[in-house]
């Protein structure tokens, strides 16, 4: 354990010193994403033990490129952090939102949401209201009509589908 108790700030100075011999994303879409796993202030972290760890090298050009490298990608995930969307509380819906386009409440709604910030983080879908309240009666529309499907006393619930698949099913 830590000196003082501080077990999460060992535990976060150990995720650095294990990931600082990494490479970054360059990828706009991998950079939200390492944002929406890791978060803004733990990466500035990273960025500075890559610092501190390139200046414990003679000075040498690919030194330089390496050092660039990781001033690229903490001025990009700088900007991506401040303006975008990586997070579900980012995201311009929330569950309120799916629950009044038809969701039923329970995890559908997480998946949902989760589903649009996946779209959102890979440049799908904008982080844009009236194209995420579309994708969730979308979303709603579908559960609605599996639900109908797999209504009690529905013959057909659970079996394969007729017709031309129905060989493809039964070999």
């Amino acid at each position: 354990m830590a000196a003082g108790g501080d077990y999460p700030a060992f535990e976060d100075a150990v995720a650095l010193v294990s990931q600082h011999d990494g490479a970054l994303p360059t990828g706009e879409a991998d950079i939200l994403r390492l944002l929406a796993s890791t978060g803004p202030e733990q990466l500035h972290r990273l960025c500075l033990v890559k610092y501190a760890d390139l200046d414990a090298h003679a000075p040498s050009p690919e030194v330089a490129v390496r050092r660039a490298r990781v001033s690229r990608f903490e001025a990009r995930m700088t900007q991506l952090a401040a303006a975008r969307c990586y997070r579900l509380q980012d995201l311009a819906v929330n569950g309120a939102d799916a629950l009044a386009a038809g969701l039923a409440p329970g995890p559908a709604v997480g998946l949902a949401l989760n589903g649009l910030l996946n779209a959102v983080l890979a440049g799908r879908l904008p982080n844009a209201r009236p194209a995420l309240l579309a994708a969730l009666r979308s979303v709603a529309d579908r559960e609605a009509a599996r639900r109908a499907g797999e209504a009690p006393g529905d013959q057909n619930a659970g079996e394969p589908p007729r017709g031309e698949e129905e060989n493809r099913w039964n070999r």
